[in-house]
């Protein structure tokens, strides 16, 4: 992402104060069983929220709307008073009834749930759209959702606090030698190196890589999370790879371990150099406002020298 992109983003966060565009996602439909759902009017406050993604569920806390969560998918875990909400199922396999008798008059979706929003528009309940799979779509949600609780303000300084943070991050490393990097984002634990996954292009992790002072050595336009053969690996050659595992302990293997896996391709620069980097917490996964402690750690381990706060 270069500088002037970053203006772009602040213009459009700015922008979106402005625009109650958000509520063309809301989709009214028909109604099933006893309970009885009726669709959010035009600019109407909702006061019970069900959210289907920790993003949303962070950023919902974040700008003080908790009081209007009142269901949460098995995967928000923070912060965590979070873990005392109802849960409403898994992030692709919610318990509709579940969520039916939380009696929500809008349930808050990524693009991603396309089906799930159809069943809700069966449903007659309201879905509302976040976009945040890019650092101006969770820009955005915070402006967004901010009007939509009535949290205008903590939304606003969510947004510029941020959108400094970006640029901040891109005045340190302008002038830094870019290393190439490799991000993987999950492989197959079980032994050596195999199924890997990786960051591609066109997606947060590669505008955060990018801020962070690095070179994402996939350079193709799709798709956006590859998965790589070792072949593939040792093509792109990189200098340092980075392994984003959100919970160690769930795979049964240690620092040391998952480190040394990547003995077994002594041919790599990454290996040779020993710039085999892991980061661990589950805020690495999560698009929302702690996105700026994954900026910090990835720049952390690719430029040391720099002072990152």
């Amino acid at each position: 992402m270069n500088f002037k992109r970053l203006k772009i983003i602040l213009v459009l966060a700015g922008s979106v104060l402005f625009i109650t565009s958000a509520w063309a996602f809301i989709l009214p439909g028909g109604s099933m069983g006893r309970l009885k759902f009726r669709p959010l009017a035009h600019g109407e406050m909702p006061r019970r929220i069900v959210s289907m993604a920790p993003a949303i569920t962070e950023t919902l806390f974040a700008i003080g709307a908790k009081d209007l969560v009142k269901g949460v998918t098995n995967y928000c875990v923070y912060p965590p008073e979070v873990k005392k909400l109802p849960k409403i199922g898994g992030y692709y396999d919610p318990n509709y009834e579940a969520i039916m008798a939380l009696n929500p008059d809008l349930v808050i979706i990524l693009p991603e749930h396309r089906e799930h929003r159809l069943r809700f528009q069966q449903l007659n309940i309201s879905t509302l759209t976040m976009e945040m799979h890019s650092l101006a779509g969770v820009i955005s949600t915070f402006i967004q959702l901010g009007n939509l609780c009535q949290c205008e303000f903590q939304g606003a300084w969510l947004a510029d606090a941020f959108s400094r943070q970006l640029i901040k991050a891109r005045e340190q490393t302008r002038n830094l030698t870019r290393k190439k990097v490799m991000l993987v984002i999950g492989r197959d634990y079980g032994q050596g190196i195999s199924e890997v996954y990786i960051a591609g292009q066109g997606e947060f992790y590669h505008e955060l890589l990018d801020l962070a002072g690095g070179e994402n050595v996939y350079q193709r336009a799709a798709p956006k999370y590859p998965q790589v053969s070792v072949e593939g690996i040792l093509a792109m050659n990189p200098e340092v790879v980075i392994e984003l595992i959100p919970d160690p302990e769930g795979i049964g293997k240690t620092i040391e371990e998952i480190r040394a896996d990547w003995s077994g391709l002594p041919g790599l620069p990454a290996v040779q150099q020993k710039q085999i980097k892991i980061l661990t917490g589950d805020f690495l996964v999560v698009p929302g406002p702690r996105m700026m402690l994954l900026l910090k750690a990835l720049g952390e381990a690719l430029h040391p020298e720099v002072e990152w706060k």
